[in-house]
């Protein structure tokens, strides 16, 4: 049997999608106002039961099911989960997510087969985006330790690894809770002994291992800056991670599917202006005079046109290792709205290859296709102040 796990990234879920989009809810914003992530296009094109092939005999032969799992803070069809999804536990939290897998959906699925033991072999391959990586992680690393019998990852597809759990943007993977005690007990002089229960290692395990999956890709955003998107990278390991020139939901797929205008008002950041981002912007200058006199004040304003298609490069560049590594997937031609614009082409022949796309090769690329994903200080979308991504590496 084949299996294949999709785990959605954070306030994504594409069930939410189609019903706001077809009138069927009263919810707006969040996960419901999105758009569909690479996650969610490659699971719908995963083989399934109607691909099952069977032998001479008339029995199943070779078994193919998959498993969408919508992002942290969300619940199809309910409203979105704050909490949840700014710390990545509770009721819509990664442990939720990963009890709803394993003692829900494949049980369903080992029941539907007359149980593991009927299994010549369970091969299982995984995919995430954001948070959703970091689960998927997390998920490998229990099946490595035998959760489930019999089974194996194959690959392990991973888009821009964000854990970011408990207190958002920090390496301490562990509960809000469990994050401030181990703060107190670092504390000099601290002898408080109800320091010898507090966990000093992180309480989700994201770090990719040789028996983590036989292989391992992540794609990785050469262009966030926002402070609570920190990178946890999978590095060292034996993953194949490359960079690409775009932010977060670039790399997601999670983004606008048609041309969008950005507008910065002010100083440029140097380090947008160095990476090309407004190399096609336009200008405007407004002055307000006085008194018929010089003006004493004049606004500047430029205006980023955003060219669609840039999330598709990394999807197809998913979909071409994955299924050079084995793994089930349909045409990729299947799906509506996925053709990688001409200008993407050599991105996503690097990326596929295992080649980064940094420095001077990245610079056309932001000017005409890289989303902004910050936001204003003092909000959740903030970026960095020097415009350097925080990066944790890899533990194995």
């Amino acid at each position: 049997m084949t299996v294949g796990v999709f785990f959605d990234g954070t306030f994504n879920n594409v069930g939410n999608v189609e019903q706001f989009r077809s009138g069927q809810t009263d919810h707006t914003g969040g996960s419901y106002n999105n758009y569909p992530s690479n996650v969610a296009k490659l699971h719908e094109i995963y083989a399934s039961f109607d691909n099952n092939t069977r032998a001479p005999c008339g029995s199943i032969d070779q078994a193919f099911e998959r498993i969408y799992k919508s992002g942290i803070g969300t619940q199809t069809g309910a409203p979105d989960n704050n909490l949840a999804g700014a710390t990545g536990f509770g009721q819509t939290g990664i442990q939720k997510k990963l009890a709803e897998v394993f003692n829900l959906d494949i049980q369903k699925i080992l029941k539907k087969y007359q149980g593991v033991e009927s299994l010549r072999s369970l091969t299982i391959d995984v995919f995430g985006f954001s948070r959703g990586a970091a689960t998927a992680r997390v998920f490998a690393n229990l099946i490595a330790e035998g959760r489930v019998p019999r089974a194996k990852i194959r690959f392990l597809g991973l888009f821009d690894t964000v854990g970011s759990f408990g207190i958002p943007g920090n390496h301490t993977e562990a509960s809000v809770g469990t994050e401030i005690a181990q703060a107190y007990c670092k504390l000099p002089l601290n002898l408080n002994p109800l320091c010898l229960l507090v966990p000093s290692e992180s309480t989700v395990d994201l770090n990719v291992r040789a028996n983590t999956a036989d292989t391992v890709f992540h794609i990785t955003a050469g262009d966030e800056y926002r402070q609570f998107f920190p990178l946890s990278s999978a590095l060292p390991s034996q993953a194949t991670e490359v960079e690409m020139p775009g932010c977060h939901g670039d790399v997601g797929g999670a983004v606008p599917t048609t041309m969008v205008e950005e507008t910065y008002k002010g100083p440029l950041a140097p380090t947008l202006v160095n990476r090309g981002w407004f190399d096609h912007a336009e200008e405007h200058v407004q002055e307000f005079p006085r008194y018929g006199r010089m003006p004493e004040r004049r606004v500047v304003t430029h205006i980023r046109k955003v060219q669609p298609g840039i999330g598709n490069a990394p999807l197809h560049a998913m979909y071409n290792r994955a299924k050079s590594a084995g793994v089930p997937f349909l045409d990729i031609n299947e799906l509506s709205g996925v053709d990688v614009p001409a200008d993407l082409r050599g991105l996503t022949s690097a990326l596929t290859t295992g080649r980064s796309v940094t420095g001077a090769a990245a610079l056309p690329i932001c000017a005409k296709y890289v989303h902004n994903s910050g936001g204003s200080f003092f909000s959740s979308n903030m970026v960095e102040w020097d415009f350097e991504r925080d990066i944790y590496p890899n533990k194995p």
